[in-house]
């Protein structure tokens, strides 16, 4: 099993810390070797070690609360055209405590990524945007969790405010946002990157059928019986992020 991982987490407008080029040349300056996970090739991933909870872990459970790890799933599939985009734009939030994994659903990008915040996994067993995000569901560690393309657009305070709703709101299980369509008229719907949901309620149930997003989110409101009324969902009436539809590779509706 392999995985890919490495070091800065700065980002200026001259030198984008995602590309290629930069962070092979990253790796060999720190004598460091880039490993990419190949789940396809029949290993598992180990199994974390348990142990019974003490002062220290108590600590980071505090901690924990106050200041939430996001997990950011991203399903890629032959972007390697606008994949690094999205990521440096990951990368400059202004919240720090994220994970970002990369399932890479068609074994053909070879990514290198500079920030240790970052993990690649390779399934490309089924080209499906469905399958390579119920695939990556498995890999989440963090405390909430979102869906995010490779091709869109996060804005600066994206995870920040997210954050802060659910901190603010701790009886909710999802927070939902605005975003910029492709035309430039506005959505406030269930769209993939939209929604935010505690790790607890995310569910391997994406389906390879039109509109997947909207069925996903709305599969698990209805099965857990969430309502805004009710304070199960909080909306954040401002637009943080912005969909694109680049043509070129993707994985639209489930298809290549």
């Amino acid at each position: 099993m392999q995985r890919e991982r490495s070091g800065s987490r700065s980002m200026t407008a001259q030198t984008p810390v995602a590309s290629r080029d930069s962070a092979d040349q990253n790796q060999r300056d720190r004598g460091g070797a880039v490993r990419t996970l190949d789940v396809d090739v029949g290993h598992t991933v180990p199994a974390k070690l348990v142990r019974s909870p003490g002062r220290a872990s108590r600590n980071r459970a505090a901690e924990r609360a106050a200041y939430p790890k996001v997990s950011i799933i991203m399903a890629t599939y032959r972007r390697q055209h606008t994949i690094y985009r999205t990521v440096n734009q990951i990368i400059a939030q202004s919240y720090p405590h994220w994970e970002l994994i990369v399932v890479d659903n068609a074994r053909s990008g070879d990514y290198r990524f500079s920030d240790p915040r970052i993990q690649v996994y390779r399934h490309a067993a089924r080209a499906s945007a469905s399958y390579a995000r119920n695939e990556g569901i498995r890999y989440a560690s963090g405390d909430l969790v979102l869906f995010f393309d490779d091709d869109d657009d996060m804005f600066p305070t994206y995870l920040e405010r997210f954050v802060e709703v659910f901190r603010e709101h701790p009886e909710a299980k999802m927070a939902r946002c605005g975003m910029y369509r492709q035309d430039g008229q506005l959505n406030f719907t269930l769209a993939t990157p939209e929604c935010v949901m505690r790790r607890e309620f995310v569910t391997p149930t994406w389906g390879n059928v039109d509109g997947q997003d909207q069925r996903f989110f709305s599969g698990i409101i209805d099965t857990n019986g969430w309502s805004e009324e009710h304070g199960d969902i909080v909306v954040i009436p401002e637009l943080l992020c912005r969909a694109r539809s680049d043509r070129r590779g993707g994985l639209r509706s489930g298809r290549p």
